[in-house]
């Protein structure tokens, strides 16, 4: 508030006019706004876009906002601005931006058919799901969900450009599932920059996440992590074990680097259906799977995960409920996970 009133004032002081000085007031208040919301959290809620239209309120302030982010993050240096952080922030961009022009969306709807033998799986599909992939990807999605009848799990990729990739993947949900599949990552070196987890009612999980890989080994890398999966899925193989068998690469001398404040917070405002918890500490490889699996061994139900990294620090969101898809609001709980997690990261 300090900062805005400044900025106000000297605004004033320059001639500007009274909707100008507020103007430059709201900027400055709310420079981090759409950065927390792009990287923490779920674009696909309408809720978060609703929430944050209702902070904007018109289109040109939307316009300035977004410029002042780009500008505020290419500053940091020339790696800061990178192609997953611009998809982000131009999809809270559109979206918002369609929302304060043309209003809410209305009823979701398939706009192109099914297989015959896979149509049968769309009453199962929840309206968040729905919500989050166009048509022809959601019938693609029956389609793999039809081959796990025969199969235990499908996994699908696309690569772009050696180094990022999107896979799918597509089984019958068991507990700690998305543990174990950010394990079998972990396992390969995959770095995972979002995650989309969904449960139909049938039972069946279709996981998107968005990963990379700096070496430029993606294919092989991938390949390796089906293997694992396979083994971890199917075989039965404590997930534990494949970790303590397999050899970490030659490390480099450690780059001397500050040091990262561990936090946790949880959130029950800003969703109507899932707690959030945002986890804040050092990265390191391994950091992804043993939250889920300390999140999981404590009764969370992972829904949805927005990773997003920053230098050394990593800033971790997650979606939540509880075992019997609740919201997580028991005091005491609450306080013991959060020691767990604080405890994990140290």
């Amino acid at each position: 508030m300090i900062g805005s009133a400044l900025g106000e004032r000297i605004a004033r002081q320059m001639g500007l006019s009274k909707e100008e000085q507020e103007e430059i007031g709201f900027l400055i208040q709310h420079h981090l706004l759409m950065l927390e919301v792009a990287f923490r959290r779920n674009l696909h809620d309408e809720q978060v876009i609703l929430r944050f239209a209702k902070q904007i309120q018109e289109v040109h302030r939307l316009k300035m906002l977004y410029l002042l982010t780009f500008s505020d993050i290419r500053a940091v240096g020339p790696e800061a601005w990178t192609p997953w952080k611009n998809s982000l922030l131009m999809e809270l961009f559109l979206k918002t931006s369609h929302l304060l022009e043309k209003g809410p969306p209305g009823e979701l709807t398939l706009k192109c058919d099914p297989l015959p033998q896979a149509s049968e799986y769309f009453e199962f599909l929840p309206l968040r799901y729905l919500s989050c992939y166009p048509s022809e990807e959601v019938v693609h999605h029956m389609e793999m969900a039809r081959s796990i009848e025969t199969h235990p799990f499908k996994v699908e990729w696309v690569i772009d450009q050696g180094r990022r990739g999107k896979l799918t993947i597509c089984t019958k949900d068991q507990y700690g599932l998305f543990s174990k599949i950010t394990g079998c990552m972990f396992l390969n070196r995959i770095n995972i920059l979002e995650a989309q987890i969904h449960t139909w009612e049938n039972g069946i999980a279709l996981d998107t996440f968005w990963v990379e890989d700096l070496t430029g080994e993606m294919e092989r890398r991938l390949e390796g992590f089906k293997k694992d999966l396979h083994r971890v899925l199917v075989k039965k193989i404590p997930l534990n074990d494949l970790i303590s068998k397999r050899k970490e690469p030659p490390r480099l001398t450690p780059k001397v680097i500050p040091k990262v404040k561990k936090e946790v917070k949880i959130n029950n405002e800003d969703s109507n259906f899932y707690t959030l918890i945002e986890v804040i500490g050092e990265d390191r490889m391994s950091i992804l799977y043993e939250i889920t699996r300390t999140l999981t061994d404590h009764g969370c139900n992972i829904h949805f995960a927005k990773v997003s990294t920053l230098g050394n620090q990593i800033i971790d969101t997650f979606y939540v409920q509880d075992e019997w898809g609740e919201k997580i609001t028991d005091r005491f709980k609450i306080d013991h996970f959060k020691k767990a997690l604080l405890n994990q990261m140290s």
